[in-house]
């Protein structure tokens, strides 16, 4: 292919050199001026363009090349309303030039010029100013003569910002040369061969007067030869772009871009497929698009498929991810390859996989949460999935943004959630709050807040010094059984674990139930675990807790097994005609306390506590050894059968450690001793006794706490003192 090629030529330029020793006769008028037009870019369609920004411009016809230079605001590839080829000079903000310099045997030069569209223009040649009067949009133009006889330059400028131009065309006039009266009957014809891009042409001179005649058309251009596909002519080493309208490769696209300069652009175009990636400008539509190779061309401005509508008024805006075909010019800007003000020739939208997880947006008390996920190919479109039923109350569970109880209603939903066994509102560190006073009257609940039968409330509660009236319990017993019925009756029937109940009024409370069994509270009925801690509650109002069958009630904690209690800073204020009734182990903070319970800063007022049976207390109505009372005071009247005490109805074995501090109450602070319901007699220490006898066999200063008849001499054995304490 080089090889014929190269034959090629060189029989042109043999062919060029036998024709210049040729004498022909060709017709010619006389007098008549040569004519060279250059016209401004191609021919299309009949619609509007602007063409792409260029400082210069160049174009050879007939041996005559015309070289504009210092062009601003110069849009070559232009065409107006009837389709014929131009170059915009102009914008609507900034004013537009160029210049060109015409050989020395041309002597005027016409050019011809148009408003753009009906805008209306006035443009400098040489400084000289012209009002134009034809228009782009009707394909008219005015036709301005420059004299170049002195000055071979010529300038076109247009006069102030918004005003604009197009050019048509170019002609250079070289006035007749010779004898006018001469017929040229005697020519010399002397061939130019053709280039890659110009083509071939014959001047012709008379040879008897010299006159310098219309040259005659040539051969075409012969065109680049491209054998190694890097788009350079290997002839001459110039730019082998392929024609207007070529199909190419992104790297093929890639490579024709870079054989220009800093914002110097083909005049043709070529269509381009790929996917749009890194849309960064949606309102003129600058992207990538790349192959399946990882290559990737920008596109800088993307238009409808005739030109008309930019990106942001496009009906349908290509995304990221969507196949698209452009029909576009090329070039660089700086050091990127790009396609500018392209033309959509086709679009196919992509599917969207949404298989990017992009957030997480938590539930709330009035709205879904769910996962946002979005898609691979980053066209910004989302997806909402695996979504989480709204929350029962507002919060987050912790401390310091507990789940947040506000109305009776969330009450209702917070018990019912419990006693389904759901554990995201109920879980050891979880924590609670009430977020508003709430008022029960006119509801009963027929168990708390842990049924005591098959779940517990294993969290934490905080009731932030918020009050809950009204409570009525009534607690559901077996139905064919009811005297052996098993109930955990209270706000909170059954608690399990580590929990901390804190900050809490209740006013009139209403408990009752004939059920035998035990663990009924006004606050907490059953407590079992490593530790329940209980601060500062309130229970007052009217409190009526009516529980003759059942062992283990009090006005705040009914029964506590294996279990730790701390209660601090709680009290019963309760209005005259209050009670509290049970079987046995009644108390007015508490039915039953374990080992190393502490009660601090407790007190009860205004309850008539009463035990059908045995252990009654004002504070406690049975504790096991290693109880601390502190501060503690009792202004309420006990009674009960047997083992009744103003602070402590009984202990639960012979030396059980009770530790009194600051302690107020009527009468003695313990009832009597829970193993033969017989009343407590003496002290040691902190150790309380029933029996003299075992006290004696303990040793140590005895301190008696009531009148003892003895059925029996004691024989001590050891070194005991006695202190009577006006008892005998």
């Amino acid at each position: 292919m080089k090889q014929t090629r190269k034959i090629f030529v060189a029989l042109m330029v043999l062919m060029t050199i036998l024709m210049s020793l040729v004498v022909v006769a060709i017709p010619a008028s006389a007098a008549e001026d040569t004519r060279i037009t250059f016209k401004l870019g191609a021919d299309g369609s009949a619609s509007h363009v602007d063409g792409n920004s260029a400082t210069t411009y160049s174009e050879t016809v007939n041996g005559y090349k015309l070289s504009i230079t210092n062009g601003a605001k110069m849009y070559p590839g232009s065409r107006d309303a009837k389709g014929n080829g131009c170059i915009k000079l102009g914008t609507s903000s900034v004013v537009g030039s160029f210049k060109f310099t015409v050989p020395d045997d041309v002597q005027s030069v016409e050019i011809e010029v148009a408003k753009y569209k009906s805008n209306t223009t006035k443009i400098k040649v040489n400084n000289t100013s012209y009002t134009v009067s034809g228009a782009s949009n009707n394909g008219q133009y005015d036709v301005i003569t420059v004299d170049t006889s002195s000055t071979k330059t010529v300038s076109l400028t247009t006069v102030s910002g918004g005003v604009r131009a197009m050019v048509n065309s170019i002609t250079f006039v070289i006035p007749f040369a010779g004898d006018a009266d001469c017929e040229h009957t005697n020519v010399t014809s002397t061939p130019v061969a053709p280039t890659c891009t110009e083509a071939g042409y014959t001047e012709n001179e008379c040879a008897d007067c010299g006159a310098k005649l219309e040259t005659t058309a040539g051969a075409p251009a012969l065109g680049h030869t491209d054998a190694n596909g890097d788009f350079k002519c290997e002839v001459c080493s110039k730019a082998a772009l392929p024609a207007d309208g070529t199909a190419l490769t992104i790297s093929q696209a890639l490579a024709i871009a870079k054989l220009h300069g800093h914002n110097v652009y083909t005049s043709e175009k070529y269509y381009i497929t790929g996917t749009v990636t890194g849309l960064y400008n949606t309102t003129y539509g600058n992207f990538y698009i790349k192959d399946e190779n990882g290559n990737q061309i920008c596109i800088y401005g993307l238009y409808s498929s005739n030109g008309s509508t930019r990106y942001d008024a496009m009906s349908y805006k290509p995304i990221n991810g969507d196949e698209v075909t452009v029909y576009t010019i090329l070039g660089m800007y700086n050091s990127t390859a790009q396609g500018k003000n392209a033309w959509l020739d086709e679009v196919i939208p992509h599917d969207c996989d949404f298989s990017v997880k992009k957030s997480t947006v938590a539930p709330t008390k009035t709205a879904e949460g769910y996962t946002l996920y979005g898609c691979s190919a980053g066209c910004g479109k989302t997806e909402k999935r695996d979504f989480v039923d709204k929350l029962l109350f507002n919060g987050a569970g912790t401390e310091a943004n507990p789940w947040l109880i506000e109305s009776a209603e969330d009450l209702e939903k917070f018990r019912a959630s419990v006693n389904a066994g759901e554990t995201k509102y109920n879980a050891p560190g979880v924590w609670v709050a009430l977020g508003a006073d709430i008022d029960l009257e006119g509801t009963t609940w027929t168990e708390g807040i842990g049924d005591g039968h098959n779940w517990s409330f294993d969290g934490n509660f905080d009731g932030k010094n918020f009050t809950i009236k009204n409570l009525t319990i009534t607690p559901y017993a077996d139905s064919e059984n009811p005297e052996t019925a098993y109930i955990c009756g209270g706000l909170f029937g059954y608690v399990y674990g580590n929990v901390t109940i804190k900050n809490l009024v209740l006013e009139n409370v209403s408990v009752s139930t004939d059920a035998a069994g035990h663990n009924v509270g006004a606050l907490v009925g059953f407590a079992y675990g490593t530790q329940i801690t209980i601060d500062n509650i309130t229970v007052k109002g009217d409190v009526k807790i009516d529980t003759p069958n059942a062992y283990g009630t009090g006005a705040i904690l009914g029964y506590s097994y294996y279990t730790k209690v701390d209660i601090s800073n709680s009290k019963v204020v309760a209005n005259e005609g209050s009670y509290i009734k049970g079987y046995s182990y009644v108390g007015g903070i508490t039915g039953y306390s374990a080992n190393n319970a502490t009660f601090t800063n407790c007190s009860v007022s205004g309850l008539n506590i009463t035990g059908t049976s045995y252990s009654v207390g004002g504070i406690a109505g049975l504790v096991l050894s290693g109880n601390t009372f502190s501060g503690c005071e009792v202004d309420a009247t006990v009674s009960g059968q047997a083992n009744v005490g103003s602070i402590v109805g009984a202990i639960g074995s012979q030396g059980t450690t009770i530790t009194f501090e600051n302690c107020t109450a009527q009468g003695s602070p313990v009832g009597g001793y829970y193993g033969d319901n017989k009343p407590v007699v003496a002290v040691i220490g902190n150790k309380y006794y029933s029996s003299l006898a075992d006290a004696f066999a303990a040793g140590g200063e005895v301190t008696l706490l009531a009148n003892v008849e003895l059925d029996a001499p004691i024989v001590i054995d050891g070194s005991v003192t006695l202190n009577l304490a006006g008892h005998t």
